[in-house]
């Protein structure tokens, strides 16, 4: 599913992205801490609260303030929600992945994840995937991921694993 961005969606993302950005540039996380990384997440993030939106969905977007960051994306009807977003060239490869020292915290802040991709050069719309409780996760094994350079320890869910976008009940 495509959901179209407009141009004040592109520049809500890049001010958040920029927001993020500044307050972790100093740090290491779990993937690369790359202001493009920040603005392909905040892209994801408001096609995803577009989406739910779409729906009649009652949501709480906890992602437009930098202070709640630790909480997570969406809260949507009582679901909270964590968008993960990767730049579409790398969704077949990379997508549908959670690092092994990123899950423990995801487990405390949110209860599904969403998929999603979006291609940063252009940013006019976000395609969403579907989605996995977080709890799905511990199911795969771990393995090292990404470019040589930069492996990360993830686990990935296989795409025939992935839950249909459809099965998102109201």
């Amino acid at each position: 599913m495509n959901i179209p961005l407009t141009e004040e969606d592109r520049l809500l993302a890049e001010e958040l992205a920029s927001e993020t950005y500044e307050k972790y540039k100093n740090y290491s996380g779990h993937y690369r801490n790359l202001k493009s990384s920040h603005s392909i997440g905040r892209y994801g993030e408001i096609g995803a609260h577009k989406f739910f939106k779409e729906l009649g969905m009652k949501c709480q977007a906890h992602y437009l303030f930098v202070e709640e960051d630790h909480l997570c994306d969406l809260t949507v009807d009582d679901t909270r929600w964590d968008i993960k977003t990767w730049n579409s060239k790398y969704w077949q490869v990379w997508g549908r992945a959670v690092s092994t020292t990123q899950l423990e915290k995801l487990e405390a802040k949110a209860d599904a994840i969403l998929w999603a991709s979006v291609d940063p050069m252009t940013a006019l719309e976000v395609t969403i995937y579907g989605w996995n409780y977080v709890d799905d996760i511990r199911r795969y094994e771990p393995e090292w991921m990404g470019p040589e350079e930069n492996k990360v320890h993830n686990y990935q869910v296989p795409m025939g694993d992935v839950r249909p976008i459809l099965d998102i009940k109201k």
